[in-house]
């Protein structure tokens, strides 16, 4: 191309650049008003934004007189006297376009909606249509994300955005950011559904979205106070675009499809810089892992674990200036489920094996109201106040009916599916040489929770710099209230006695338990010098725990009762038998109150530099725990004190912004439940019996934890290191025995030393210059080591048995992005290794391999078209079933229309009709597998509505 006409489209870019920098200081135009004028720069063919486009506002005879620059999204904004006026958009590899403006006094503003450029012939296989930014930077502690980089529909939900991340995984309503659980999302530094992180994640489209930030965000009392109490949590901060702020921004989302399946939901969102409102009204009866673009990505596909129908209305909000700062959540979520499963369990103990096979049908209710409100105010210019107050109802409804089987032997060996031999009668049973017991049973459970808190923090700041005193309070209350009813049909065939005998149980027992909590802090800083400070602490705390337990066995009233299947509490209650009050059973009864007290005494040293963090620190924490129970009707007291002495160090390095090193070391107790200490034999299931242990000691953890994180902007990468170490002192672990003749289990809870686990992982990102390739790494591993009691039953006496596990997992994707096309192909391997000392027959090497292809195209006329396929396979289970090799398809087609406000969208899942609903669990004393029922496979019909601003700058 000849260097003239080079020149003539790099001018007006000049140019523009300089008009920007005198934009505040430019002549006057007339006397009136300006007008805004704003519009949306995008590519004829694809209607994608032109980023970087010179827009530039001309008299009538071609005088440059203002311009500015497309954004990351292609709008642009001016500002304009009334007057007439010529509008040239310009960019190297497009046709200049002219448009006639005509500002009147009366306008106001003027939105010119989508300008399309066209591509000149010469440009066509050179020009970059939209810029090539880096995925992933670092910032200090700060991972940076860029949604930029990633392509998403126009409905898309901040949920989909974050599926696209490396290294963070969504499960459910769960997040974790390389294995580490985020359990806040912020808006703009303020919470966003205050914890409800499933709820935040379905409430924000991902086109508000400028930036992610994920970091370690320091507890409301350390940022108030400037006393660090080692609480820190990580969590995901996201940036909204300017062009969304202070407007309403609206989105309609209703589908329906094959087998029934159906999903409603708006939202409706209202953010600036000094409120937030948002509202979500939702209901849906889909799998949780519906999503077009992440098999292979995140899980190797689970599947849908029962048929679930979810209902869901919240709002959230914050107003602040520079004296006040509220925010608030009120938030309502129910769902019905109905789940069949198939279970089976290999229970390990010291010097046997034993097999149990269930079948399960559940039906459950569910309903939470959950609100908290924040209030912070600056009194004064010495004085903060805070307050936080919280409130959460529970209410739970599970009607479950099973039948199970115990075994001697491997009933696998003798009948291909052990599941289908449970009943209780045969005329010929293939399993009498390894049965040891069935059992027919039906259960309620109706169980209310109610939790309330208070936290009040005042922090006075001297006239010296640094100088603060802190005082802190919080006060919160648990009251739960459960009611269970049992009907237990158990068929005994291995009793000395009576080897083939009926056993009928009916039960009742009636639960009611408190848990209260007070903290008193009191603490000084004390600056020593620049940048170096002494912190001074006292807290005390006492915590309460109560529980009641009145238990009832009418069995010999009405051998025939039987609840019924109704799921309702007054129904159920109805159907008792008249006379259960007088089948009250003192013996398996049980009343208790656990009393904890606690005093810690803190001093640290806090050094504070531009590039260097530190904190080095003791704690000297006594503890009295003193646990009050009735044992048949006599009051026993038993009373224990701990003295725990321990360092606590947190550093942060940052040689450079895009570099940082960071180490921290933190311990805490772990209490035991009152579940676990009062000693009464809890009788409820004939074929399992618990008692507690009043001797547990509360487990200490000490965790360990380092970082690394490097970017390089030029070279667009990134590097992200994670190490972690947890060890558990006093770890409070369970103790089995096992009657092979009644197939009866009795537990009991103890301590035990030994426990640990160790985590690391490596993620790496990089962008390869201006082309559209991009590729991911994610490794990580993670080494359990397992130590608990076997009981052996030959010799009477608890075995110490160590049961290690390893797990390492390997992520890779590999994208490619131009205007048109996004297309990755993702590699995910997972391998498990487990291994028991004592019973080495049950070790086990398992490996999952996923391979996947995704594919988005957009065609010219704004169709997108999306396709995941990902190829699975599993090896190494001891269940046969499991060792298989299965796809997973998923299609998606969405059209928008009506300038983008209105997007029709048809989605296929699990076309190929392969996925299994399955979960498996790993422990030093059993591992088992459990197969649900789920509607995996179906197609669904969506329709989004878009209300208000649909870009942003």
């Amino acid at each position: 191309m000849p260097s003239g006409r080079c020149q003539s489209r790099i001018l007006p870019l000049i140019l523009c650049g300089l008009l920007c920098l005198f934009q505040a200081g430019g002549e006057a135009f007339a006397q009136n008003g300006p007008n805004r004028i704003s519009g949306t720069v995008v590519e004829e063919t694809t209607g994608l934004p032109v980023i970087q486009a010179a827009v530039l506002l001309l008299s009538p005879d071609s005088t440059l007189l203002r311009g500015v620059m497309s954004d990351g999204q292609g709008r642009f904004v001016l500002t304009a006297h009334p007057g007439h006026y010529l509008l040239k958009l310009s960019l190297l590899g497009y046709a200049d376009r002219y448009l006639d403006i005509q500002c009147t006094p009366s306008q106001g503003g003027m939105e010119l909606g989508s300008l399309p450029l066209h591509t000149e012939a010469a440009f066509l296989n050179s020009a970059v249509v939209t810029a090539k930014v880096e995925p992933v930077s670092v910032v200090e502690d700060t991972l940076v994300y860029n949604p930029a980089a990633f392509r998403l529909g126009e409905d898309a939900m901040l949920e989909d955005l974050l599926r696209k991340i490396p290294g963070l995984e969504i499960d459910g309503g769960s997040v974790t950011l390389h294995g580490k659980p985020i359990r806040q999302i912020y808006v703009d530094g303020e919470r966003f559904f205050s914890g409800n992180v499933k709820a935040g994640l379905k409430s924000l489209t991902a086109d508000m979205v400028e930036k992610i930030n994920a970091y370690e965000r320091e507890s409301d009392y350390t940022r108030l106070t400037g006393v660090d109490d080692g609480e820190r949590e990580p969590v995901l901060d996201l940036r909204i675009k300017k062009g969304f702020l202070d407007l309403w921004k609206t989105q309609s989302n209703l589908g329906g499809g094959t087998h029934g399946r159906y999903s409603g939901r708006v939202n409706a969102n209202n953010i600036g810089k000094q409120k937030q409102v948002t509202v979500v009204l939702s209901q849906r009866n889909l799998s949780p892992q519906a999503g077009i673009g992440t098999t292979g990505r995140n899980q190797l596909g689970t599947g849908s674990a029962g048929d679930r129908m979810t209902r869901e209305a919240g709002v959230t909000f914050s107003r602040k200036n520079q004296v006040l700062n509220l925010n608030g959540n009120l938030h309502y979520d129910a769902n019905a489920q109905d789940v069949l499963s198939r279970n089976r369990t290999e229970n390990i103990g010291a010097t046997s094996l034993s097999w149990n096979h269930t079948n399960r049908q559940t039906e459950s209710r569910r309903a939470t109201v959950k609100s908290d409100v924040t209030l912070e105010w600056k009194a004064g210019k010495n004085n903060t106040l805070y307050l936080k107050t919280e409130f959460q109802r529970v209410n739970n409804a599970i009607v479950s009916a099973y039948q199970n089987g115990y075994f001697t032997k491997d009933p696998a060996l003798y009948v291909e599916d052990p599941n289908d031999y449970l009943e209780q009668e045969y005329a010929s049973d293939p399993l009498k040489e390894a049965r040891s017991n069935t059992g027919n049973n039906l259960t309620h459970n109706y169980n209310h929770r109610t939790d309330g808190g208070l936290t009040f923090t005042w922090t006075h700041r001297f006239a010296k710099r640094g100088r603060t005193l802190s005082f802190r309070t919080k006060d919160s209350y648990t009251a739960t209230e459960e009611d269970l009813f049992n009907n237990y049909r158990t068929r005994y065939y291995r009793i000395a006695s009576n080897p083939d005998s009926l056993q009928i149980r009916s039960l009742r027992s009636l639960t009611r338990g408190g848990n209260w909590n007070l903290l008193g802090q009191l603490a000084w800083n004390e600056p020593l010098g620049k940048g170096f400070h002494l912190q001074l602490t006292w807290r005390t705390q006492r915590e309460i725990r109560t529980n009641d337990k009145q238990f009832y066995d009418f069995s010999a009233l009405d051998p025939d009762w039987t609840p019924g299947r109704q799921i309702d509490h007054r129904d159920a209650v109805a159907k008792l038998p008249e006379g259960v009050e007088t089948t009250y059973r003192e013996a398996l009864s049980a009343t208790g109150k656990y009393d904890y007290v606690s005093q810690a005494f803190v001093a640290s040293l806090r050094f504070v530099r531009k590039r260097f963090n530190m904190t080095l620190g003791g704690t000297l924490r006594p503890q009295r725990t003193t646990l009050t129970y009735l044992q048949e009707g006599i009051p026993e007291t038993l009373e224990n004190q701990y003295l725990q002495i321990a360092p606590n160090v947190t550093l942060r390095f940052t040689p450079r912004k895009s570099e940082q090193f960071s180490f921290s070391y933190s311990n805490w107790a772990s209490l035991p439940s009152m579940y676990q200490l009062i000693p009464v034999a809890s009788g409820t299931n004939p074929l399992s019996y618990h008692i507690g242990n009043p001797d547990l000691k509360p487990a200490q953890v000490h965790n360990l934890s380092l970082s690394y994180n490097l970017s390089n902007i030029k070279r667009q990468q990134s590097l992200i290191l994670n190490a972690s170490f947890r060890l558990t002192e006093d770890h409070i672990c369970t103790v089995t025995d096992y009657d092979h003749d009644t197939g009866i289990r009795t537990t009991k809870h103890g301590n035990i030393d030994g426990n640990w686990r160790a985590t690391a992982s490596a993620v790496f990102n990089k962008t390869f210059g201006q082309g559209g390739w991009s590729v991911s790494n994610h490794l990580g591993g993670e080494y359990q080591n397992n130590v608990s009691y076997l009981y052996n039953s030959k010799k009477k006496v608890d075995e110490v048995n160590l049961a290690p596990r390893l797990m390492a997992k390997e992520q890779f994707d590999l994208t490619y992005r131009n205007a048109w096309l996004e297309t990755g192909f993702n590699l995910r391997g997972e391998y498990t290794m487990e291994r028991s000392r004592l019973r080495p027959e049950v070790d086990g090497d398992v490996l999952n391999l996923a391979a996947g292809v995704m594919t988005s195209i957009l065609f010219p006329w704004e169709m997108r078209l999306g396709c995941d396929f990902a190829y699975m396979v599993q090896r190494g289970y001891p269940m046969a079933e499991l060792n298989r090799n299965y796809s997973i398809l998923n299609l998606s087609l969405a059209q928008p229309l009506l300038k983008k406000k209105l997007t029709l969208r048809l989605e296929g899942f699990d076309l190929l009709g392969q996925l299994s609903s399955m979960t498996r669990t790993f422990g030093s004393g059993s591992r088992s597998i459990t197969h649900y029922n789920g509607v995996n496979r179906y197609l669904l019909f969506r329709a989004i509505l878009r209300i208000g601003q649909t870009g942003g700058k």
